[in-house]
């Protein structure tokens, strides 16, 4: 639905393509070039400036600096699964995996 290196890295162009469209899995490659991210089986833009609940979200990690192996992770708190807001592109988990407007 949506590349940050294509479709640019403005919150507006994430939401524009990926809200409202179900479930979605997310992977960000950082600088140093882990990749890790996030699954939701509910879509994004549900509400706006709100956590969203979702008991099968998830976050994992595919490739880090710790020679850690793929390994996928539950959200603790399902209640606080995403934050929609239309000024951040993805966030996770409260706090979790939080990416701003303008991430590159």
């Amino acid at each position: 639905l949506y590349r940050g290196s294509k479709d640019g890295f403005k919150s507006e162009s994430f939401h524009s393509k990926c809200d409202n469209k179900g479930s979605t899995i997310t992977i960000i490659e950082s600088e140093n070039k882990c990749l890790f991210g996030g699954y939701i089986s509910i879509s994004w833009g549900k509400t706006n400036n709100n956590f969203d609940k979702d008991e099968k979200a998830f976050l994992f990690t595919l490739k880090n600096p710790f020679k850690i192996n793929p390994t996928k992770y539950k959200i603790k708190n399902s209640q606080y699964a995403i934050y929609n807001n239309s000024n951040y592109v993805p966030c996770f988990g409260g706090s979790d995996i939080n990416i701003y407007d303008n991430c590159n």
